[in-house]
């Protein structure tokens, strides 16, 4: 733009340059540098193993097509703005920038006519939808959408979304059509979030934010430290790993968000699935949910831990009934029933315990000038950074759903996480309050030396006081356990458990642990083990937000429609006492479960994984074939985007698949190491320089399962659902393992298959019924804890977690992302030896037994010849595990480079379908 005159704000100068990144990336234009044309080229057959991949990834592309619209988003309607012929250099924020613009764009051409001009955050440009803080909202989108059944109950399905996770929920979106679901309401933290996720929604959802985080002002002023997780050092930092701007959009906020859209949903009368984004379906859960023996409870949570006694829920996948509970029965308190209170009872909770810190902080002010000790605020509420956690709502939900059943309330887990979390532990016993160096989620606390001279307070303390406080007051410290099948009076297994979940007559897992739940709010009691006694939340004060949350809910109800069912039908469905249970983590299942290799079989010993405590949550649903590819439309910009929905060709390198195969029974695949230092030297250090030299993405292999190097459980002829290791690896939080170990396991899984009802759309991509055991590691995982891999970094990672609003999609592949690559290219991107092999020649000798089969050791000199060979070829794959030999050293340089290669974010460019030039990839990896 050289010699042209801008006549505009400052503002306007930064629009035009987020549309005309836009428009670059978008485009995906070619770099103006001369490159070598690539041609399609016929091969030979290719091997076995890799007709597989392929076709694995071909019927996947088939059924994708037939049965999926893949909705183009909403940026494209800005590419007739015009060429830009430039490099693209992209950062995390410019994103954001770019997606605010288009977002906007998209809602003024949304706005009803006569209104284009208007504000681009009108509300009246969703259908349905809207702010939940407007009244009626909230009802009138969940009424719009909500399926209606014949017992007169009617269903929702809840989902909160984020920038952050615009790619999973869109994944999520895709998972729901496939099973069926229509009946979802969206709920975002800004309008701009929901036009985004409504322009790409396969089916036809609503979508409602929450906008009490701009417009109650009470709120905004109670919650202050809540503003941001980003302290003042981290907002000036130049690595920007904490987006200041756009934090506060993510999930800290969302999670109190969430539980007040729920209540008033329930509070209303809906049935209501909450869904996290890390979820997925691998089942109708409703014909589980709806049906004996999980019929009679009103509240489902999926369990935190195997067996779990102790009602310590997990929140990735909650089920409430409110049509369980008659309109005659229970304590009313303007909220009818146990559910609709415990639901409720974690937004009441949040809220009161901000009207206490307000009012201690007032107390405070109005005794600086008196006499005696100021009350002074709670804690947490002294802290940027830690407040937020305050938020995590897991940790009170376990306490709020057991207040719910004991009638009283109590702070069990929030203060055995509030002691674990202290860093240090500062402490003096005898002393009336317990001051927190870091501020986390401290209430101010009395613990006196009687109660434990000379001990630290922690978890283990708290868990010991609060089962005695539980017994002396006439409860139990533990749920009931319900026996399943086998059992005289056990409940009776419907057909296909016993075989699908490995269960067994009598088997001391075959159980659910469950409680009744009162009908009335907890009472506030004053012989807590904690606070002197007394419980640490004020009471509910006229004005306060709790107040107000409450006459909320009282509203929501008094409107609630009445079912139109037959009067038997509700009478039958409705029952005076209302249950909560814990899902059995063989049913529902997270990844300490996940890694035992439950998921990665069909049918899956679960109908529903949670990727909660995965290291990389991306790569764990990619490897179990329940990320949908199609979903990176809610990610542009990223390397994933150009492959998957632009159908762009990026060059990439990657290691021959082959290498991570065994050649036949009792050999050992080429990566297959006894050290991990070898398995390091190859895929962190010769793979990435590979990157680097040649201007290429990286895709990581497979790693082999049987590597000595791996920590292993062995396990053989054990009963792998229930607490055994099927695939030998379940010590391994690193590895993810797909597939069946043996014929026999295939066999009787395809006998199980044919013999269940059709599961038939619950994986994105469907599962080879000869799968052999695959696995795969997670980049950065496989350095050891310490400054090597803090260096090195983990913005490679497929899921690479960050704080802002753009998608947390990292820039590697996975060797599943290659293999579709692949199949996507045809012949193109088959290996052949005599095209794209590097190091063919080396390899040949190595298989042959004519060299050693350790790793192949080439100079940079060495490495760049060899790559430079194959410069117009889409993928090239490397014939054998490699290191560098003296790297250049010096900053920039390629040592430098390959010790920090995930550490600094990265955009390449790409050329787009059909374009016959290859790309340059980035000034980094120059």
């Amino acid at each position: 733009m050289r010699g042209v005159s801008w006549r505009c704000s400052r503002w306007s100068l930064l629009v035009a340059s987020a549309i005309a990144l836009l428009v670059a990336q978008q485009r995906l234009l070619p770099t103006t540098s001369p490159v070598a044309p690539y041609v399609l080229l016929e091969v030979g057959a290719p091997s076995a193993r890799w007709q597989h991949h392929v076709a694995r990834e071909r019927a996947s592309g088939a059924r994708a097509a037939a049965d999926t619209t893949r909705a183009q988003p909403p940026f494209t309607q800005l590419a007739s703005l015009g060429e830009v012929a430039a490099p693209i250099v992209q950062s995390s924020r410019a994103s954001v920038a770019v997606a605010s613009v288009a977002v906007d764009n998209v809602l003024r051409a949304r706005a009803p006519t006569g209104e284009a001009g208007a504000d681009p955050h009108n509300r009246t440009a969703i259908k349905d939808g809207g702010d939940v803080l407007d009244d009626g909202v909230l009802l009138r989108a969940a009424s719009a959408i909500a399926r209606a059944n014949p017992d007169g109950s009617r269903d929702v399905i809840l989902v909160p979304i984020s920038g952050s996770y615009a790619h999973l929920g869109l994944n999520m979106l895709l998972n729901l059509r496939r099973l069926g679901y229509a009946h979802v309401l969206l709920l975002a933290a800004d309008a701009p979030t929901c036009v985004s996720a409504l322009a790409l929604a396969p089916m036809p959802a609503r979508c409602v934010w929450d906008g009490r985080w701009e417009r109650d002002a009470a709120l905004v002023e109670r919650a202050a430290p809540w503003a941001s997780v980003c302290g003042p050092a981290e907002c000036r930092s130049s690595e920007r790993a904490c987006d200041c701007a756009h934090e506060p959009l993510a999930s800290y906020r969302m999670w109190l968000s969430r539980w007040w859209v729920n209540a008033r949903l329930v509070a209303a009368g809906f049935d209501t699935l909450m869904l996290d984004l890390d979820v997925a379906l691998l089942d109708d859960v409703y014909a589980y949910f709806r049906q004996p023996p999980l019929d009679r409870y009103a509240l489902l949570f999926h369990s935190e831990s195997l067996s779990d006694p102790f009602g310590n829920v997990q929140c990735g996948l909650v089920y409430a009934r409110a049509s369980r509970k008659r309109a005659d029965d229970g304590a009313h308190d303007g909220v009818r029933g146990g559910v609709a209170k415990a639901v409720a009872g974690f937004p009441l909770r949040i809220l009161r315990f901000l009207d206490t810190a307000w009012d201690r902080s007032n107390a405070r002010g109005r005794s600086a000038a008196g006499s005696g000790e100021p009350a002074g605020p709670p804690l947490w509420a002294e802290s940027l950074r830690r407040a937020a956690h305050f938020l995590f709502d897991q940790v009170h939900l376990v306490d709020v759903v057991q207040s719910q059943v004991a009638g009283v309330g109590t702070f069990r887990m929030f203060r055995g996480y509030d002691s674990d979390t202290r860093r240090p532990r500062v402490r003096e016993v005898g002393t009336a309050h317990a001051r927190n160096g870091t501020g986390s989620v401290a209430v101010v606390t009395d613990w006196s030396a009687r109660d434990a001279p000379g001990r630290v307070l922690n978890s283990h303390i708290v868990n010991e006081l609060y089962a005695a406080f539980t017994e002396s007051r006439g409860g139990s410290r533990t749920w009931t356990r319900r026996q399943l099948g086998g059992a005289r009076g056990a409940a009776a297994l419907p057909y296909g458990w016993r075989a699908r979940f490995g269960l067994g007559d009598g088997d001391q897992h075959a159980a659910i642990f469950e409680a009744r739940l009162t009908d009335g709010w907890p009472a506030d009691v004053n012989d807590l083990p904690f606070e002197g006694g007394v419980s640490p939340l004020a009471p509910i004060s006229d004005g306060s937000l709790a107040a107000r949350f409450l006459r909320e809910l009282e509203q929501d109800a008094r409107s609630a429609p009445r079912s139109q069912a037959p009067a038997a039908a509700v009478a039958e469905l409705a029952e005076p006492t209302e249950r909560v249970a814990l899902l059995p983590t063989w049913l529902v299942s997270h990844w300490r479960e996940g890694i035992k290799g439950g998921w990665g079989i069909d049918p899956p010993a679960a109908i529903a994984a949670h990727a909660t405590n995965a290291v990389d949550k991306l790569l764990v649903l990619t490897a179990h074939g329940l990320f949908d590819r199609a979903a990176y439309a809610a990610a542009p910009g990223t390397v994933h985007h150009a492959l998957f929905v632009s159908g762009a060709h990026v060059p990439v390198v990657a290691y021959e698949p082959s290498l991570s195969m065994a050649p036949a029974a009792g050999a050992r695949a080429p990566l297959e190491f006894e050290h991990a230092d070898d398995w390091r030297g190859a895929t962190l250090h010769g793979l990435p320089a590979s990157a680097l030299v040649s201007r290429r993405a990286i895709a990581y292999p497979h790693v082999p399962c049987g590597s000595a190097w791996l920590n292993r459980q062995h396990a053989e002829a054990a009963n792998w659902t229930q607490g055994s290791c099927r695939t030998g690896l379940c010590s391994e939080w690193r590895v993810t393992a797909v597939g069946y170990v043996d014929g026999a396991e295939a066999a009787a899984r395809a006998a199980l298959r044919s013999a269940l009802p059709s599961m038939a759309g619950a994986r994105a991509v469907p599962l080879p019924p000869d799968q052999r055991i695959t696995c795969d590691v997670h980049p950065n995982m496989a350095w050891p804890d310490g400054p090597v891999r803090k260096l090195f970094g983990y913005k490679c990672n497929m899921h690479a977690p960050y704080y802002n609003a753009s998608p947390m999609v990292g820039y590697a592949l996975s060797a599943w992302d290659v293999h579709a690559y692949a199949a996507r290219l045809g012949a193109a991107g088959a290996p052949d030896q005599a095209r794209n092999v590097a190091f063919a020649r080396e390899a040949a000798e190595r298989r042959a037994g004519r060299a050693p089969r350790g790793l192949l050791r080439v100079s940079e000199d060495e490495l760049r010849a060899e790559l430079a060979r194959f410069a117009a070829e889409p993928i090239v794959w490397l014939g054998w595990p490699l290191n560098v030999t003296e790297p250049r050293e010096g900053e920039g340089r390629l040592a430098w480079r390959m010790r920090r290669f995930c550490e600094r974010w990265f955009v390449p460019r790409v050329t787009p379908r059909r374009e016959a030039k290859m790309p340059n990839l980035s000034p980094l990896m120059s």
